[in-house]
C-alpha cells in the first residue's frame, strides 16, 4: 500500500553568513515531518544528523581562529616570526628555502626547494581560492550590487599601482630600475 503525498508548502530555511533560502517541502501522510531533524542552536534528538561530540569540538579557540580577526592575527604572527627568522639568521632562513623536497611515487618523481614548491604550488592554490571567492561575492555576497564594486576595484588598483610607484622611486636612474 502506498502512503499519500501531503500538498507541498514552502518552508523559509535561514543560514547562518547568509540570506537563507525556500526549499518546498513534502510530507507523506502518517510520517512526522522531518523526523530526527534538530532545529539550529537546540538539543540533538537521539538519532539526528547532528551527534553530541560535535558539540564538543567548538571550543573558543576554534571559534576564534573561524573569525576574520583570528585568522588575521594567525597570519600576522607568521608574518612577524618570518621576519624576525630572516633577519635573526638570514644564512639558516636561505638554507631552510633552499631544502630540496620531493614527491616519489617508484622511479618517477617531483623535486623542487621549498621555495620552488610555494611559489608554483601554494600560490596557484592561493589564487584558485581567491578567484572562487571573488566569483561568490560577485554570484552571492556583497558584489552582487555594481555600485558597491567601485571601492574594492580603486583599493586594488592602488595596491598594484602603489608598490610599483614606490619601487620605481627608489630605483629611479639606477641599475636595478628595470627589475
Amino acid at each position: 500500500m502506498r502512503p499519500e503525498i501531503a500538498p507541498a508548502r514552502w518552508v523559509y530555511i535561514p543560514e547562518k553568513n547568509g540570506p537563507g533560502q525556500r526549499v518546498c517541502v513534502v510530507c507523506w501522510s502518517g510520517a512526522r515531518e522531518n523526523p530526527g531533524v534538530t532545529e539550529p542552536g537546540g538539543p540533538a534528538a537521539r538519532f539526528s544528523p547532528r551527534t553530541v561530540w560535535t558539540q564538543n569540538l567548538q571550543t573558543p579557540l576554534r571559534r576564534f581562529l573561524r573569525t576574520e580577526t583570528g585568522s588575521a592575527a594567525v597570519l600576522l604572527a607568521a608574518t612577524l616570526a618570518a621576519l624576525a627568522w630572516a633577519n635573526i639568521d638570514p644564512s639558516g632562513y636561505a638554507a631552510a628555502w633552499h631544502t630540496e623536497l620531493m614527491i616519489r611515487s617508484g622511479t618517477r618523481g617531483l623535486a623542487d626547494s621549498w621555495q620552488g614548491w610555494v611559489n608554483s604550488g601554494l600560490m596557484a592554490f592561493f589564487f584558485l581560492v581567491a578567484g572562487l571567492e571573488a566569483r561568490r561575492e560577485f554570484d552571492m555576497g556583497e558584489l552582487r550590487e555594481r555600485r558597491r564594486l567601485a571601492l574594492p576595484l580603486v583599493v586594488a588598483l592602488g595596491g598594484i599601482v602603489v608598490p610599483i610607484s614606490i619601487y620605481l622611486a627608489i630605483n629611479a636612474g639606477g641599475s636595478s630600475a628595470s627589475g
